[in-house]
């Protein structure tokens, strides 16, 4: 999203997350910005939650600067330990909030439809600027999607991919604390479909991807998420379990665990 945004020549100022909310509604003040990128249910590659006093802030902050807040909700199916937050579109009362979902996550990344919630003013301009635009998503996929939507499929599909990741978010922090213990802290609230690990002993995250390779398990630096690098999170690494096989989790960690720690 980042590089869609610099691509279209529009300027970034970054809000920091890990500090505490005062640090992020500062940030947030002092950008200038009209329009707010938002990540709420779980923002990518922290896996932070935004509390819900912060969202009440942000929404007053996008009324008293008449802007808009576009909420990326990729990952609210995912959450595994406790029930999900309303998004800040259902506590929106003024109009400011512009919603964005994916099917890429809990159907297939291979239907690339999204979509957008937009507030009643912006949908008028959106038909006016997009009357005579033509859908990349083949209509036929549509309608199949939306009769899976509305025949019931779609509920009892989410329920068992929702069954499934939950197994495997609790297979592989359960792992990890049993082959790495205290050499490593997990970074992680229970949702979406990723985690961060941090290795206590300062190692780089270029020796960890790289000792990770050797032993053929795949694990990611995460430097490259960071608008300014030289700020990343140290000796941290993130570690995916969407695509991988349950069974394939423990045998994975116990390879990782080996190579760094022998």
């Amino acid at each position: 999203m980042r590089t869609v945004i610099e691509r279209s020549r529009f300027p970034l100022a970054p809000c920091r997350v890990g500090l505490g909310t005062a640090a992020f509604l500062d940030d947030l003040e002092a950008s200038g910005a009209r329009l707010a990128y938002l990540t709420p249910s779980s923002q990518f590659p922290t896996c932070r939650v935004m509390p819900t006093d912060t969202r009440e802030a942000v929404l007053k902050w996008a009324e008293r600067h008449d802007a808009y807040l576009l909420e990326d909700d990729y990952c609210r199916d995912f959450r595994y330990r406790e029930r999900s937050l309303p998004p800040l579109a259902s506590m929106d009362r003024r109009g400011r909030v512009i919603y964005m979902g994916t099917f890429s996550k809990s159907l297939s990344p291979a239907l690339r439809i999204n979509y957008l919630v937009l507030p009643e003013p912006l949908r008028d301009r959106w038909r006016e600027a997009f009357a005579s635009s033509y859908s990349p998503v083949p209509w036929l996929n549509q309608q199949v999607l939306a009769r899976f939507m509305t025949d019931g499929s779609w509920d009892r599909h989410l329920r068992r991919v929702q069954a499934k990741n939950r197994r495997k978010y609790e297979t592989l922090t359960r792992v990890l604390r049993a082959t790495m213990g205290n050499d490593v802290e997990m970074l992680e609230n229970g949702t979406g479909l990723h985690l961060l690990v941090r290795v206590r002993d300062g190692r780089p995250q270029d020796e960890l991807v790289r000792r990770a390779a050797e032993a053929d398990v795949a694990v990611y630096p995460t430097k490259k998420y960071w608008t300014d690098p030289a700020r990343h999170v140290s000796s941290t690494v993130l570690v995916g379990f969407s695509s991988i096989a349950e069974d394939d989790i423990e045998p994975g960690i116990r390879a990782l665990a080996a190579a760094w720690f022998g």
